[in-house]
């Protein structure tokens, strides 16, 4: 019952102008002919490369889950969920549940991205989960979105390495009102989720050496000259280094200490004008 009431929360926002919190299970809606996915893409969601139950995969809780209907994984695709414009105070939260339909394989990994998009198409990495091997059964991801006051999408991109172990996900849930931006976001749904700058993102940024030691050089490539935000994150999410730099047009370099940072993987996050790059690293014990 649980699930079906959900499923009906969001029919009701298919005429809602706001919701102070929407949650969502990806059920059918009753009565109704049309899929939940579509009925939600009426509602600006975008759903790239992620399907309702993708072949292989059970749902987590219900009927129906929603997942990367992907053959492979790599490390700058778009798979993912992004919810419509919202307007943010300081403090938002986002939850769901995810799994993998199957334990991973030696050498293949699975994490996705927490972004923020605003209207102006800049991209902002706020969180990112590296993916237990083993987790088959339904895990619940939660995020304090806090200082990000302002009219966001939320971008949750799924990457990986290696074998076609597929991510699910359900029952999504978020603060913050639904935004109106002349009715719906007016950017095209791989510039608003900044698609073409993660498939990009193995261009745009190289990391060496790696692992790490004391330093950390960071190659640039930049199409335009301005400042540039560095940022590095715990696996967790934890940001640890914050530094600011200006970029000319092409090549840069910059050099990042890390000597501090304990021994382990991390993400480090360039954004530039021309939008945001990732890249994971290493530092050495």
């Amino acid at each position: 019952m649980k699930k079906q009431l959900l499923s009906i929360t969001a029919l009701l926002l298919l005429g809602a102008a706001a919701q102070a919190q929407v949650v969502e299970s990806f059920e059918p809606i009753p009565g109704q002919s049309i899929s939940i996915k579509d009925a939600l893409e009426q509602q600006n969601w975008q759903f790239p490369e992620f399907d309702i139950n993708p072949e292989g995969a059970t749902p987590i809780s219900g009927s129906q889950s929603i997942g990367a209907d992907v053959a492979s994984f790599d490390n700058s695709q778009p798979t993912g969920v992004v919810t419509p414009y919202l307007d943010f105070s300081s403090t938002e939260t986002l939850t769901f549940n995810y799994k993998i339909h199957r334990a991973l394989m030696q050498d293949c990994r699975r994490w996705f991205l927490i972004n923020l998009i605003d209207q102006n198409d800049v991209v902002t990495l706020v969180d990112s989960v590296e993916i237990d091997g083993n987790q088959v059964s339904a895990a619940n991801y939660s995020l304090d979105i806090s200082g990000y006051a302002g009219t966001y999408a939320i971008y949750a991109n799924v990457r990986g390495e290696g074998c076609n172990a597929k991510l699910v996900v359900d029952d999504v849930s978020f603060t913050g009102s639904l935004a109106s931006i002349g009715g719906k976001p007016n950017l095209k749904a791989e510039q608003a989720t900044g698609i073409g700058n993660a498939k990009a993102n193995d261009k745009t940024i190289a990391v060496y050496p790696n692992p790490a030691k004391d330093n950390l050089n960071i190659n640039i490539d930049a199409e335009k000259s301005g400042n540039a935000t560095i940022e590095v994150f715990a696996m967790d999410g934890t940001k640890l280094i914050a530094q600011e730099t200006n970029v000319n047009s092409g090549s840069n370099q910059v050099q990042l200490t890390v000597s501090n940072l304990s021994a382990g993987n991390y993400i480090v996050s360039v954004r530039t004008a021309d939008g945001v790059a990732t890249k994971r690293f290493a530092k050495a014990g």
